[in-house]
This record gives C-alpha cells, structure tokens and sequence, in this order.
C-alpha cells in the first residue's frame, strides 16, 4: 500500500472512527489525542475538556510538531509560560530555563 493510499484509508476509516471516540470521551470529561503516521502525513485527532493537565498538552504539541524539534520546544515554553512554569515543570531544568526567572 503507497503512502496515498495508506492517507486515504486513513481519512476515510479511521478518522471518523477516531472522532467518534474523541466526542464519547468528551461527554465524560477525558481530553484526547491520538495520531497516526500514514507515511505521507502525521495525522492528529484531538479533544480538549476543560481542565486539561500540562502533561495532556505536552502529548498533544508532540503530535503537533511533526518530528520538528524546534516546533516542539517552542510549544512547550509557551504553554509553560501559560501554567507559570506550575509544579508540574518547576523541576524542569531545560523549562526553566526557557521560562522567567526563578
């Protein structure tokens, strides 16, 4: 199966599959995300509930990034800046780094 082809299946199978799975967990307050690597593209499905935890946004901007280090790294330190460094991330010496003085 081509890289096209396996995109396609993925588009028309398992998305909506996926999004069905991302609605029924949002009903019951579960944020989501999931991702697929179909060759051609990183193929993302994802969900937010309020309340959502640091270490859900971490997976989420993974996915997001799509291999690119940077994308990542940029992402992290911004949704850091956004939680205040929290408890999560004060032990974090490469976050701490990057967000404010401590």
């Amino acid at each position: 199966m081509s890289d096209e082809e396996r995109d396609a299946f993925y588009d028309e199978c398992v998305a909506p599959k996926l999004a069905e799975i991302a609605i029924e967990c949002a009903k019951h307050g579960i944020s989501f995300v999931a991702a697929a690597d179909t060759g051609a593209h990183l193929n993302e499905t994802s969900f937010y509930v309020e309340g959502y935890t640091f270490a859900f946004k971490m997976a989420q901007a993974a996915v997001a990034a799509h291999g690119n280090v940077d994308a990542l790294m940029f992402a992290l330190v911004k949704y850091a800046n956004q939680y205040d460094g929290g408890a999560e991330n004060s032990m974090s010496i490469a976050v701490r780094r990057f967000v404010g003085a401590r």
